[in-house]
């Protein structure tokens, strides 16, 4: 995985070097196709993996989804079906996934039978915004990383404190939503409270001004990269769950795959800062925008990126 890792910023960064050795790189882009290729190596396996179709299958699938969820609250009912297939060509993403998934799956499924065989881009986004805007955090987390890279690294990087807070102190001031835990009323509901709900009120928990909240955090508004690892009795991993920081929901339904996109991320960003140097091509440029609750990382973002020398 570490060496896909590699593989994959050499092919972005390498074929771009200017006279002064920087590249000039689309960082939504480069994420994405970062992120979305190691997820589909990961899950799809080496085959798959490199079948471009279902590569770029793979990566279309889920804006597709994120698109007609957000077009269909516009849309009546019956007129649902159709509007879907218009806005995914005729699902053409989802159709590409089952027809090369279909023969895998029927094979492993053979092996297990036989007893043969006994795996979030816009965090990685908001975390290398929050890198260039704070540069002073990155010599201790290349030390800490230069650390581990011998050992738990390879793993997904367990143990690495520092990394873990700057994630989540990352994502607490740059949440991709406003609010989080969304959930519908089937039928009237009353809380303990006495809050009452009629059926069909859709509720959800305001985590962004949560996460901004000085009842929760101290200096709430200023950027504290280590926040959560200055103190052993206060530490916290990217991973945690809490009612301060709802970010990954809570209780039992809590995220089961921020286990699997902390590895990934601490990986992904772990190779990042040991190999390269980067900065905003325009730090003044506006880098998200905003629909209804949801905060999107710009398309036109650029970062200069730089091979650091041995």
């Amino acid at each position: 995985m570490l060496q896909k890792i590699d593989d994959a910023f050499k092919s972005d960064i390498s074929s771009k070097l200017n006279g002064q050795g920087w590249a000039l790189i689309p960082l939504v882009a480069m994420c994405r196709r970062v992120v979305g290729d190691l997820t589909i190596l990961h899950v799809l396996g080496d085959t798959l993996a490199n079948d471009p179709k279902m590569m770029a299958a793979a990566a279309q699938f889920p804006e597709d989804a994120i698109y007609v969820g957000e077009a269909l609250r516009y849309v009546p009912s019956l007129l649902a079906g159709g509007a879907a297939s218009l806005i995914t060509k005729r699902h053409r993403a989802l159709r590409t996934l089952v027809n090369g998934l279909y023969p895998v799956l029927v094979e492993r499924l053979k092996r297990h039978i036989n007893n043969e065989e006994t795996e979030d881009k816009p965090a990685l986004i908001m975390a290398i915004h929050s890198l260039c805007l704070h540069p002073e955090y990155l010599e201790p987390l290349r030390e800490e990383a230069q650390s581990a890279a011998s050992g738990n690294f390879a793993q997904g990087g367990d143990e690495m404190p520092l990394l873990d807070s700057f994630l989540r102190e990352s994502a607490r001031l740059n949440p991709i939503d406003g609010v989080s835990m969304r959930r519908k009323a089937l039928q009237p509901y009353t809380f303990a409270d006495g809050t009452s709900l009629p059926q069909g009120s859709i509720v959800s928990i305001p985590q962004r001004a949560i996460m901004r909240d000085a009842m929760y955090y101290d200096n709430p508004e200023t950027f504290d990269g280590f926040r959560f690892a200055s103190d052993s009795a206060t530490a916290k991993k990217y991973t945690d769950i809490d009612v301060s920081y709802p970010t990954w929901g809570l209780g039992r339904r809590a995220c089961p795959g921020r286990y699997y996109a902390s590895s990934l991320l601490k990986m992904v960003l772990g190779k990042l800062i040991l190999g390269y140097d980067f900065e905003f091509a325009d730090a003044k440029a506006p880098r998200v925008f905003q629909w209804r609750s949801a905060v999107v990382p710009r398309s036109s973002t650029k970062v200069l990126f730089r091979r650091r020398q041995a």
